[in-house]
C-alpha cells in the first residue's frame, strides 16, 4: 500500500527528565509483524526478492527502536511506520485519542501541562532566519489555520523518517506552547507528503496524503500572506443538494452509505427530470467516503451512451487466522437468522468451502467478474463532470471507474483516495496497548494499481479559485 514512511524517530526523550521506557511496545510490535506476515494479502504483493532487503532492514531497525520508546504515542508511530510499508489503505492502525481537555477548567489545564504527554512533546528552538515568508510555491514558511487558532513555521528537519516539521509560533490554545512540534512530514513526491499531526489535546493522527498547493498545506494550513483562507478542494457539507443555474445542473452527494439509500433514491428520481433537460451536469462527490455501490449505479443514466465492460478478479488470502475470522463472522451473522438473506448465507457457505479446500498461505479466487454495465441513453446532459478530491474513496471511486468508460463524462479535481485494491476488513487488537489494527483479507487484482495512488482526473483544478466555477468553465469549453 502506501509508500513507506521510513524509519528512525529522533530520540528527543533520551535526556528528558520525565521520560521512561515503554516496555509493552516490543510485544505489540512483534504481534503486528507476525499478524501482517501471515495474514495480510498485501504482504506478498510488497515483499519480494527486490524489496526484501529494505523490508528486513526496516524490521530490524524498528525492532530496536520499539525497545526505547517513552510513550504510547511513540509506540503507535513505529507500528504505523511498519504497516505503511504495505501500501494497503484498508490496513491501518487506529491510534487511540487522548482524553478531551476543557480549557475553561483551570485544574484540567494545569494537570495536562504537568503530564508526561505535554512535557515529552518535541520542541524546537526556531532561529530568526527560519521565521520568514517564502514564496507561495515554496513549502517552507509561516502558516496559519483558517480560524487563526495556530500559527506555525514549516521548516526542513530532515532525517531518515521526516523532511519537514511544523513548529508552533503562536497558539490560542492553552495546551500548546511556542516551540512545540505540531506536525512532522515526509515527502512522497513533488508537492505530496505523508506524516503525523498532533491535535489540540496532543492526540496523534497519521495522514497518508498531505498535498501542498498554492500556499495551502493539507486541508487547513494556509500561508499567512493568503488573505482568503479557503481550501476550495474541500466540500464538507453533509447534506444532499440539487439545483439548476442557467445551463448547468448541480448534484451534491456527500455519501453513498447504505443507510442513505432512501434519501438518495428520492434525490435521483426527483432531480432526473430537470437533469435530462439541462445541457451540463456537475456531480459533486468531494469528501464522499463511499458506502454501497447500489447507491452509485443509478447515476449511470446521467452519462450513459453505450455498454461499459469491466473485468475484475477477487482473491482471498488463505491463512488459519483469516479462516477463523470468517467463521466467527458467519456465526455472529447467524445469531438472528430471520434477519439474514439467503444470498448472505450462500455467500458465507461458499466462501468457507473455498477457504477449506485452498492450500494454506496462498491466494484463493473468489471468482472472476466480467460485467457489462448498461443504462439508458438521453440527449441531455450533453457533458457530465464528476467533481472529486482525495476524500472520494471506496464506492465513490466506483463512480470514477464508471465515468472513465463513458464518453459523456469527464473527471475533474485531484487524485482520489485510492481505497480500491484491498478489502473485507477485520479488526484485531494488540496484546499490550490494545491498539486496534484494521486488516484486509482480500485483494482486487486489477484495481490494485490505484491503491493509495488514486484515480487521476482528466482536468486538475487549482486551489486558488472556486472548484465549481472552474468545473463550469471546463464543461462549456469541452462542448465547443
Amino acid at each position: 500500500m502506501r509508500k513507506l514512511l521510513l524509519l528512525i524517530l529522533l530520540n528527543v526523550f533520551a535526556t528528558n527528565a520525565y521520560s521512561f521506557v515503554d516496555t509493552k511496545c516490543s510485544e505489540d510490535y512483534k504481534f503486528v509483524v507476525d499478524y501482517i506476515e501471515n495474514n495480510s494479502p498485501a504482504f506478498s504483493d510488497n515483499v519480494n526478492n527486490k524489496t526484501r532487503p529494505k523490508y528486513e532492514k526496516l524490521k530490524a531497525d524498528l525492532e530496536e527502536k520499539v525497545k526505547t520508546v517513552s510513550s504510547e504515542n511513540d509506540c503507535a508511530k513505529y507500528l504505523v511506520y511498519y504497516i505503511e510499508f504495505f501500501n494497503d489503505n484498508h490496513t491501518y492502525l487506529r491510534i487511540p485519542a487522548n482524553a478531551k481537555i476543557d480549557e475553561s477548567d483551570e485544574k484540567q489545564v494545569a494537570k495536562f501541562l504537568e503530564s508526561e504527554l505535554f512535557k515529552n512533546r518535541e520542541t524546537y528552538d526556531l532561529k530568526e532566519s527560519q521565521l520568514q515568508n517564502y514564496p507561495l510555491n515554496d513549502v517552507r514558511g509561516i502558516y496559519e489555520t483558517a480560524d487563526a487558532s495556530y500559527k506555525v513555521a514549516v521548516i526542513k528537519s530532515k532525517d531518515q523518517f521526516r523532511d519537514l516539521i511544523g513548529v508552533i509560533i503562536d497558539s490560542k490554545s492553552k495546551l500548546w506552547k511556542e516551540g512545540q512540534v505540531k506536525f512532522e512530514l515526509k515527502k512522497k513526491k513533488e508537492n505530496l507528503y505523508e506524516g503525523f499531526f498532533y491535535s489540540r489535546n496532543h492526540s496523534l493522527l497519521y495522514k497518508t496524503v498531505v498535498p501542498f498547493n498554492d500556499g495551502i498545506f493539507g486541508d487547513n494550513w494556509f500561508k499567512s500572506k493568503i488573505k482568503n483562507k479557503v481550501n476550495h478542494s474541500l466540500n464538507r457539507d453533509r447534506k444532499t443538494k440539487f439545483e439548476v443555474k442557467d445551463d448547468v445542473a448541480y448534484l451534491r452527494i456527500p455519501t453513498f452509505s447504505g443507510r442513505a439509500f432512501q434519501e438518495l433514491d428520492k434525490l435521483y428520481k426527483e432531480s432526473g427530470t430537470e437533469i435530462h433537460k439541462t445541457p451540463y451536469l456537475i456531480i459533486d462527490v468531494r469528501n464522499n467516503g463511499g458506502g454501497s455501490d447500489t447507491n452509485v449505479l443509478p447515476l449511470i443514466d446521467f452519462f450513459y451512451t453505450k455498454p461499459m465492460v469491466f473485468e475484475e478478479t477477487l482473491e482471498v488470502w488463505v491463512s488459519d487466522k483469516n479462516k477463523e475470522l470468517y467463521k466467527v463472522a458467519f456465526e455472529d451473522t447467524m445469531k438472528e437468522p430471520e434477519k439474514v438473506s439467503p444470498q448472505t448465507v450462500a455467500y458465507y457457505k461458499e466462501l468457507m468451502k473455498i477457504l477449506d479446500k485452498a492450500k494454506p498461505n496462498t491466494f484463493a479466487s473468489l471468482g472472476g467478474d466480467s460485467r457489462t454495465v448498461k443504462g439508458k441513453s438521453h440527449k441531455y446532459p450533453q457533458k457530465v463532470a464528476i467533481l472529486y478530491n482525495r476524500g472520494c474513496a471506496s464506492s465513490c471511486e466506483t463512480l470514477l471507474f464508471l465515468a472513465q468508460k463513458a464518453e459523456k463524462a469527464i473527471l475533474v479535481g485531484e487524485n482520489s483516495g485510492g481505497y480500491v485494491g484491498y478489502g473485507n476488513i477485520f479488526s484485531v487488537k494488540t496484546p499490550q496497548h490494545k491498539f486496534t489494527i484494521q486488516a484486509s483479507t482480500t485483494r482486487y487484482k486489477n484495481a490494485r494499481k490505484y491503491e493509495v495512488v488514486g484515480v487521476s482526473p482528466d482536468y486538475r483544478l487549482d486551489y486558488k479559485n472556486d472548484w465549481i466555477e472552474q468545473t463550469k468553465k471546463i464543461l462549456r469549453l469541452k462542448a465547443k
